[in-house]
């Protein structure tokens, strides 16, 4: 867990987060070398076009939403010769595909040619348990996933939130869910606050399902990309699609450039009940106070820090009379487990409500619900964004 580092709000926040390490990766791994063999429960659901059914130790790979399945097609032999079965999904009926898409019958044959792999058409990528009640995977992939038609983030986030929260039920406990975005789609890394509001915002997604964002690797795609809004037509990837890849928690602290964080102030009123207070007000204003109360509530796997701290008295900020306030920017990381803004607000009412009934001090502006979730990264920006605590 991260030691809190004390800071003042001298007109602008210091910042307590080091600076965030360039991602660099230059080759796309198709399936790790470790890829786990374990034992997996053989579909009992019907397929309506499939080689054979799943082997038992076998590697499994889920492709979802696939276009006109050149991707699935492309990859299919080599997965075979490596023991991987895979399954090729697409939304649309089998003879809805095969009017869209031009190559859907030649890629269909593509794919059933190799024993262990299957294809189905009519598979809600957002219903995945339902179509799957039994089967759990290793990896399970979508690419470039998009909302019908021509739309706003709000639908293509609404997407992607459900698939990831039906993908979560139906992946291996030590499994991969991989995503490829467009540039800029996923929002990570994130420049700005505003760079990442205009995101897909796919790591604070995943963090609400229970998932970590624990890989970000750029994505060359070697595929004919053929469905552009149900279509078959190609679609623009921007300069720098990536490979986001999420996977249930399994203890490993992940990057500090793919956490994901939630922030708040705590401002306590040094006024004369601190009389009955049982801490002095030294302990709150420089000591380590308010990090002792707050330790109890942090859950494992999430790290707490004390980003900046503050005293507001009527000589600065304050109205002549008014007693002097402590403030704290409160930050919370998901660094081994997921992080969601209810997560984080449980946290701040339990905060909250120990300085009411144990130090008997008054919060101002208290009840106010946690930020949303943001890049960890972000935070000194957010920091030095901040002039006046108000």
């Amino acid at each position: 867990m991260l030691v809190p580092r004390f800071h003042t709000f001298a007109g602008i926040f210091a910042c307590s987060i080091s600076p965030g390490r360039a991602l660099v990766s230059t080759q796309r791994r198709l399936f790790s070398s470790t890829a786990l063999k374990s034992h997996f429960d053989v579909p009992t659901e019907n397929t309506q076009k499939k080689s054979s059914n799943l082997d038992h130790g076998s590697t499994t790979l889920l492709v979802c939403g696939d276009g006109d399945l050149s991707y699935s097609a492309g990859i299919a032999e080599k997965l075979a010769k490596s023991n991987i079965n895979m399954v090729a999904t697409v939304l649309e009926e089998e003879n809805i595909h095969q009017t869209v898409y031009k190559r859907s019958l030649e890629n269909s044959e593509s794919i059933c040619k190799h024993e262990g792999h299957e294809l189905r058409f009519g598979i809600d990528a957002t219903k995945l348990e339902e179509f799957f009640p039994t089967t759990r995977f290793d990896f399970i992939e979508f690419n470039f996933p998009h909302w019908r038609g021509k739309t706003n983030h709000r639908h293509n986030r609404q997407l992607l939130s459900d698939f990831l929260q039906s993908a979560s039920h139906v992946v291996k406990p030590d499994g991969e869910i991989r995503v490829a975005l467009c540039d800029a789609q996923g929002g990570m890394p994130a420049a700005s606050i505003e760079e990442w509001k205009r995101s897909w915002m796919a790591a604070m997604y995943a963090g609400s399902h229970g998932l970590l964002l624990k890989k970000l690797e750029p994505y060359a795609p070697d595929y004919e990309l053929s469905s552009h809004r149900g279509v078959d037509r190609p679609f623009w990837l921007g300069d720098s699609p990536q490979q986001y890849t999420f996977s249930l928690p399994d203890g490993d602290v992940i990057d500090e450039e793919l956490q994901i964080s939630c922030r708040h102030e705590l401002r306590i009123s040094l006024d004369d009940k601190l009389e009955q207070c049982p801490v002095s007000y030294e302990e709150i204003v420089v000591g380590d106070a308010v990090e002792k109360l707050v330790q109890p509530f942090i859950p494992d796997g999430i790290d707490f820090q004390i980003a900046a701290r503050e005293l507001l008295t009527s000589d600065n900020k304050l109205k002549a009379g008014d007693p002097p306030l402590a403030v704290f920017l409160l930050n919370y990381s998901g660094a081994s487990m997921p992080l969601s803004r209810q997560d984080a607000d449980e946290i701040r009412k339990n905060i909250e409500a120990t300085v009411a009934n144990e130090w008997k001090l008054d919060i101002a502006k208290k009840g106010r619900m946690v930020s949303k979730p943001y890049p960890s990264v972000l935070l000194p920006s957010l920091i030095r964004d901040i002039a006046v605590i108000c």
